[in-house]
């Protein structure tokens, strides 16, 4: 599925400054380094020379093989004194030339004809933001949690509930579990889904977070109406997807079909989701099926958030003047 003209564009912004900022810091290396290391200029004469001896000999009819096989060696010999003198300077590359962001397609974001993994990549994460900028969603952190909200029998569980989503978070890679936060209406399964997708969006992970419902739809538009966008290339392969309120959605054969397509999609790559639900793990056979209810209680590693409602006690709290 094409990205849309805003997502496209992003990404060729991103892609330009990249190669502006990898030029002028190049520029500003070779300063740094011929200020501490003045030599180092004569390392770029001497393979700017072996380069020219070598046109000279081709020109006069010399011995082409002579002169390539000295000017090697002497390029060679400059380039290991060149690459001395900046380890020297502490600073990085063994020449001054641009140190790209992706070596394999120098910032340009193909390599030859084919789109390059870096611009997929790009297109990917600002798709992905598009996306959870339109459900609505905002991140939250572990450090506005509030554990004096939960009655006595909760406490502890809860407060080992969140230490583990918190350290879920700060090691957070592609390779990780996915997470089924499950339990009643206001016991914090989406303020700690959200609080982790902020952690690995703030490691660089690209990360769609949103309502069940809100994506599901959004598929449905773009299916049947022909409404632009990517939904389902983001939601299968984002580095992390957060399915909010899963289980509020209307049930229909088509959010069913794509709770499964995206499901299996995503464990076929080995990329994590995670998911919070008031629905129990015996209420997904009855509600989804058996194909997606065994990749959700066959792959998930679950997470009871059986508690009370701390909205509510958030609620009676302030109208007591407590808060």
């Amino acid at each position: 599925m094409g990205y849309n003209r805003d997502v496209c564009l992003r990404a060729a912004e991103e892609l330009s400054r990249r190669r502006q900022k990898a030029a002028a810091e190049a520029i500003a290396r070779r300063k740094r380094v011929l200020e501490k290391q003045p030599a180092a200029a004569d390392c770029e004469r001497r393979m700017a020379a072996s380069a020219a001896k070598i046109a000279q000999v081709v020109l006069s009819h010399g011995d082409v093989e002579a002169a390539l096989a000295a000017a090697q060696k002497e390029n060679q010999q400059a380039q290991e004194e060149l690459a001395a003198y900046i380890a020297a300077a502490g600073e990085q590359g063994r020449d001054f030339s641009p140190l790209y962001v992706c070596p394999l397609c120098e910032d340009t974001g193909y390599k030859g004809t084919k789109i390059c993994q870096c611009q997929t990549a790009l297109l990917a994460k600002y798709a992905g933001e598009a996306l959870s900028k339109s459900s609505g969603m905002q991140l939250a952190s572990f450090e506005d949690i509030d554990l004096s909200y939960y009655d006595d029998d909760a406490r502890n569980r809860m407060a080992n509930n969140f230490a583990f989503c918190k350290a879920y978070g700060e090691q957070f890679d592609t390779r990780a579990d996915s997470l089924l936060l499950f339990g009643p209406t206001g016991t914090g399964k989406t303020h700690a889904a959200l609080a982790i997708a902020r952690l690995a969006t703030e490691k660089g992970f690209s990360v769609i977070y949103g309502p069940a419902q809100t994506l599901f739809r959004k598929l449905e538009r773009e299916h049947f109406r022909g409404e632009e966008g990517e939904t389902e290339e983001a939601l299968l392969t984002c580095d992390l997807l957060v399915l909010d309120d899963v289980g509020t959605e209307m049930t229909t054969a088509f959010t069913n079909a794509c709770l499964y397509d995206v499901l299996n999609g995503r464990m076929l790559a080995g990329l994590p989701t995670i998911i919070s639900t008031n629905l129990t793990p015996s209420d997904w056979g009855a509600r989804y099926g058996e194909a997606v209810a065994s990749r959700v209680l066959g792959t998930f590693e679950p997470l009871s958030f059986a508690a009370n409602d701390v909205r509510q006690a958030k609620l009676e709290r302030r109208l007591s003047g407590e808060g």
